[in-house]
């Protein structure tokens, strides 16, 4: 006959195999871990997730600066081309309703020479500038608006225009007699700007020819 158990000592050995036989600790789950890095804006955060490096976007830049008197025009010939701007202002607002302001005119000046600003045309192209804007000037002074607004500006530049090819292209006599036939005068500073503008067109066409 199987000796009976003592209760009491059988809750105490079954507490004692439960304690025993503890279960192993979970092994924390694998996650998905992904290394991203972020640029922002123009590059200037870097980011791993867990370290943020703020970097500077450099941007190297050359610049064009003008050589006078090596390869670009010198300052004597800026000064030129200067004046000559100030007076197709003069005949702009003379001549035209939306005058050219002086950003438009070295706009103009600078896309017929293919440069960035006026003081890089190179020390080849200056006569070429010179006679781009003394054809504007041409071009204004030869509208009745002109001539009417501002006469002592065409004025005097078609004298200086008839003074200048008469001894170029040694035709003094010759402008003189036109002068005396066509004008009854001797002097340009006798012509009205009627007869100036006779004489004018004269020389210009010696000149052509």
């Amino acid at each position: 006959m199987a000796d009976h158990e003592d209760p009491k000592n059988k809750i105490i050995k079954l507490m004692g195999e439960a304690e025993s036989k503890q279960e192993e600790p979970r092994r924390p789950r694998k996650q998905n871990v992904v290394k991203k890095t972020v640029v922002n804006g123009d590059g200037n955060v870097v980011g791993n997730g867990n370290t943020v490096i703020k970097t500077e976007k450099v941007v190297h830049k050359t610049i064009a600066r003008p050589q006078p008197g090596e390869e670009n025009i010198t300052e004597e010939q800026v000064r030129r081309l200067h004046d000559l701007k100030d007076q197709i202002i003069i005949l702009e607002q003379a001549a035209k309703r939306d005058p050219a302001t002086p950003q438009r005119i070295w706009s103009a000046l600078n896309k017929k020479m293919r440069v960035g600003s006026m003081r890089m045309i190179p020390l080849g192209k200056f006569k070429a500038a010179e006679k781009y804007m003394l054809e504007w000037i041409g071009q204004l002074m030869d509208r009745p608006a002109a001539q009417k607004n501002a006469p002592d500006t065409v004025r005097r530049r078609r004298i200086a225009y008839i003074q200048t090819n008469m001894k170029k292209l040694d035709i003094e006599p010759l402008v003189r007699a036109y002068m005396s036939e066509k004008c009854s005068a001797s002097s340009l500073a006798d012509l009205d700007l009627t007869c100036l503008e006779k004489v004018y067109r004269y020389v210009a066409s010696k000149k052509s020819a």
